[in-house]
C-alpha cells in the first residue's frame, strides 16, 4: 500500500539514492541467471525489459482489492505510475498505454535516417496513392531492431501513426513514406 507521493520519492531514488546507494540500486536492477547461463528478466524485486526500443524496470503489485504498477524507463528518466482500487482492473496494461502515448513520438525520432531532406523537397516528390492503396499499409508493426511497435491506420485519405498524431506521413513512393513532424524530417519508412 502506498501513495502517489510515496511512488515520486521511490522513484527519484533511482535517480539520487538516498536510501541504500548506487550500488545498492545497481544490484535492485540486475536480472538474475539460471544455472544454464539463460537471462532473466526478473531482478530482486523487479522486472526489467525492454518497450518501445527502450529498457523497462517495473514492479506491480496489488493487495486486498488495490492493483498498482510502477513501470520506469531510466534511459528518458520517465515514469509512470497507476494506481487503482478495482480488484480486475489492469494497471500493468494501463501503464504501457500511458507509456505509448507518452513515449510513443520519440520512437520514429530515434529511428530516424541520417539523410535529411527538406520538408519542402519531401512534400515536392510526395505522390498520391488511392485509399485502397494505402489500406495495404495499415496495421500493427513491429521493428524487429529496436522492438518499437507502431499501430497505423488511414484517416482522412492519409496515413496516421496511433503514438504520434501530430506526424505527417508522407508517400514519396508507392512503397516509401517519409516521416515529417508538422515541417521537420523525422524518419523514413519503407516497404519491401
Amino acid at each position: 500500500m502506498t501513495t502517489v507521493a510515496d511512488l515520486l520519492l521511490w522513484d527519484r531514488n533511482f535517480y539520487a539514492p538516498k536510501v541504500g546507494d548506487s550500488e545498492l540500486i545497481a544490484l535492485l536492477q540486475l536480472p538474475g541467471k539460471l544455472n544454464d547461463g539463460r537471462q532473466l528478466t526478473y531482478a530482486s524485486g523487479l522486472t526489467t525489459g525492454i518497450r518501445n526500443g527502450m529498457k523497462t524496470v517495473r514492479h506491480g503489485g496489488s493487495w486486498a482489492g488495490y492493483r498498482a504498477d510502477l513501470l520506469r524507463f531510466p534511459e528518458r528518466h520517465t515514469s509512470v505510475a497507476v494506481l487503482c482500487n478495482l480488484a480486475t482492473s489492469n494497471p500493468s496494461g494501463l501503464a504501457d498505454r500511458v507509456a505509448d502515448i507518452v513515449i510513443g513520438p520519440a520512437i520514429l525520432a530515434r529511428s530516424a535516417t541520417s539523410r535529411k531532406p527538406t520538408d519542402s523537397k519531401v512534400r515536392k516528390n510526395a505522390v498520391k496513392l488511392s485509399p485502397s492503396e494505402l489500406a495495404r499499409f495499415a496495421g500493427r508493426f513491429r521493428n524487429s531492431e529496436s522492438g518499437d511497435v507502431l499501430e497505423i491506420s488511414v484517416k482522412d485519405h492519409k496515413l496516421s501513426v496511433s503514438v504520434a498524431p501530430t506526424l505527417d506521413v508522407v508517400p514519396v513512393s508507392p512503397n516509401r513514406f517519409e516521416v515529417l513532424v508538422r515541417g521537420s524530417l523525422s524518419g523514413s519508412l519503407s516497404s519491401q
